[in-house]
């Protein structure tokens, strides 16, 4: 560790009671000695494991310690630190040094007030834990704010022998609830200056208002605020709020139980309420779907204009809502919310299960009393709502990187081969999936793959790819337990760390939300209007039917998918920036979009198209090919061609034995994979009584 006095300024010379008052809280030489020693520890860590900065990452890293520890001018900021790159190493440093300042209540710790750290996984919390209480002995300066689930009752966080997984904990129905330290770890939130808890949390009831987890005392009279809010990964900031007949129905159902009637204190504000809800809500409402359905709308775009039509009154459903909230509290949160937003924005009408508005929107960070937030998002400038966000800062990041190593690879096809969702659904697609992943793992002797598919379909082609095993990785466990015997797959890898072993990627499928989750997003982190005035110009057609030939919707469709692509890929070796171990990416059939967003966001990287499917690739498409439910001829002939042992027979025979008639032999002889066969078959003539035989040299 070096010596702190190397950062004092040599004007103070050896007077500590000068070079006190020139350090007070957040001071520059504050701020320098501050950010001199996390920079220690992060040496300290690269050094002790053998690694080397890249060019312009220890600046980054330095300038990112710098903003968290006071020199931010604005509340809310974004740090694009690329996974691998040093974000969980410079928040144990960061935290490290900070601990030191609690212990001995400094004045810059007092300023400070304290620090919210919202991490991705249980594990993770636990580890800040370790590290505050292994750097502050005898002190009680960290809690973590978790609920019982399968990582922390497998760790000791339940009592009772009997229950060993989140499904079997009865939670506040056990008889030890009372004493349950996982049921009741949000009881000491205010009393340590560190607060740990899990990004699920956040995103479900902090994101806007932090103000319940803000304050802190140790028991003495100060109470202090925690100014620091750091979290790991981009948060959920997309809102939906809905007003449907059943989400009217139950506000209503709240309304008419949360209170007694017979208590005539009550009585009377409860009817006043249902009253002013049927009047003021639904009678518009379902004026306004009358109004659509008159127009043949099946999606329309709402505007003030509409809710005014349909005789909408804000200053009636305004007083409603704070009289609600007085007499429901929390519970109304949500039909107020509704209300709110549909007050100021336009919503989306479309029929679904029922007939339904639906405003998205993007959730504003929590500013108040000079919380500064900071997101350490890999991902950043694939995030439109980080990146086209007014209230959040992203600073630059000058790290020069090569990604010569990368090499993405795209396999294309002119048949219907594809690996959708949807797709894949079909078992003739798994089994070409399978045929194509052998015929690429048969290639990759030493290596290490990481296979990435759907959840549905993981455990299958991990048990149809069996003699590949020693070449694949696993699925690895979140709670430690070890690996599962299943292929990886989309959304449950978050152990990022277990699978740098890979030096090849290959993407069983691309990740994808429901087409509503797109559309959502799309108008949700609409910072400039303009996705919803397409929106707007495209319900003026008649024949505006789908939401996803919107050019909003497919922009999003195709950075979300980048965005997923880009962090899967950064799973391998290519975490480790200052290696030099080739990699390489497969993609079956992607839009072109998102391969330009992958390519830009790994800038010099290598890339291979692959035009043609391998042929056993084309043979198992056309043998698994049905036509009315009953196989095509080219797949009864590909069929046969696979049991036949090669000896001579003639055509004749084999039309009578697939029952074919001379001219549904031709169609099936047309196919390329039925073609690429004969290529290895001879024939002693032409017409059906020739023979035909294998080839010598087939194989």
């Amino acid at each position: 560790m070096k010596d702190v006095k190397k950062f004092t300024d040599s004007s103070f010379g050896g007077n500590e009671e000068f070079r006190a008052l020139e350090w007070c809280a957040h001071s520059p030489h504050c701020i320098a000695d501050l950010t001199g020693q996390v920079m220690d520890e992060l040496d300290e860590y690269f050094s002790t494991r053998g690694v080397t900065y890249i060019s312009g990452q220890r600046e980054l890293l330095g300038d990112t310690v710098r903003l968290m520890l006071g020199e931010a001018e604005v509340p809310v900021t974004t740090i694009p630190l690329l996974p691998g790159m040093g974000k969980s190493t410079l928040v144990r440093a960061l935290v490290k040094v900070l601990t030191r300042e609690f212990v001995r209540m400094s004045d810059y710790a007092k300023s400070l007030g304290g620090v919210i750290l919202v991490v991705e996984k249980t594990a993770e919390a636990y580890e800040l834990r370790d590290l505050i209480q292994e750097n502050a002995p005898n002190r009680d300066l960290v809690r973590v704010l978790e609920s019982p689930n399968d990582f922390n009752i497998a760790h000791g966080g339940c009592q009772r022998s009997d229950v060993q997984t989140r499904a079997e904990c009865p939670g506040k129905d056990c008889p030890q609830a009372a004493e349950c330290r996982l049921l009741h770890a949000a009881d000491k939130a205010n009393q340590t200056p560190f607060l740990v808890f899990m990004h699920a949390r956040y995103d479900q009831y902090y994101i806007e208002n932090l103000s319940a987890l803000r304050e802190w005392s140790s028991g003495e009279e100060t109470i202090y605020t925690r100014k620091l809010l750091i979290v790991d990964e981009a948060p959920n900031l997309m809102k939906v709020s809905k007003l449907s007949t059943s989400v009217i129905a139950a506000c209503e159902g709240m309304i008419s139980t949360y209170k007694p009637s017979y208590e005539l204190s009550w009585d009377k504000p409860k009817q006043t309420l249902l009253s002013t809800l049927n009047y003021s809500l639904r009678i518009p409402f379902q004026k306004l779907l009358r109004q659509y359905k008159a127009n043949g709308s099946r999606i329309a775009m709402a505007t003030s204009d509409d809710f005014n039509a349909a005789a909408f009154d804000w200053s009636k459903l305004d007083p409603f809502c704070d009289q609600l909230e007085r007499y429901a509290g929390p519970r109304s949160d949500e039909i107020i919310e509704t209300v709110s937003v549909l007050s100021k924005q336009p919503a989306a009408y479309q029929i679904g299960q029922e007939h339904e508005l639906t405003v998205p929107h993007c959730r504003l960070f929590d500013i108040r009393d000079d919380l500064h937030t900071f997101i350490l998002s890999g991902s950043a400038f694939l995030s439109p709502e980080l990146y086209e966000n007014p209230e959040v800062d992203i600073p630059s990041a000058n790290v020069q990187e090569s990604y010569q190593r990368l090499t993405i690879h795209v396999q294309r096809s002119d048949t219907r081969f594809s690996v959708s969702k949807t797709a894949m659904a079909n078992k003739t697609t798994r089994n070409v999936l399978t045929v194509w992943l052998k015929n690429k793992l048969s290639g990759m002797a030493g290596h290490k793959v990481l296979v990435a598919t759907y959840k549905g379909y993981a455990k299958e082609l991990w048990d149809a790819l069996s003699e590949f095993h020693d070449r694949l990785i696993p699925l690895q466990a979140d709670d430690n337990s070890g690996p599962k015997e299943s292929l990886p797959y989309f959304g449950g890898m978050n152990g990022s760390n277990r699978y740098n072993e890979a030096d090849c990627v290959i993407c069983a499928g691309l990740g994808r939300f429901d087409s509503e989750e797109y559309f959502n997003r799309a108008l949700a982190f609409d910072f400039d209007g303009s996705a919803w005035g397409e929106f707007e110009q495209a319900c003026l057609d008649p024949s505006f039917r789908n939401t996803d030939d919107l050019a909003c919707v497919q922009k999003m469709r195709n950075l979300t998918m980048a965005r997923d692509l880009v962090q899967l890929v950064f799973r391998s070796t290519l975490r480790n920036h200052s290696g030099k171990e080739p990699v390489s990416l497969w993609l079956i059939q992607p839009p072109e979009e998102v391969v330009m967003h992958v390519r830009e966001s790994f800038r010099d990287c290598q890339h291979d198209e692959i035009s043609e499917l391998p042929f056993e690739c084309l043979s198992e498409l056309a043998a698994g090919r049905t036509f009315q439910g009953k196989p095509t001829h080219a797949s009864k002939l590909l069929k046969w061609l696979e049991d036949w042992d090669g000896s001579p027979i003639l055509i004749a025979e084999v039309q009578g034995q697939l029952g074919m008639k001379p001219g549904q032999w031709k169609e099936a002889r047309k196919n390329a994979a039925v073609k690429e066969a004969f290529k290895h078959i001879e024939t002693d003539g032409s017409g059906k009584n020739c023979k035909i035989k294998r080839s010598e040299n087939a194989t």
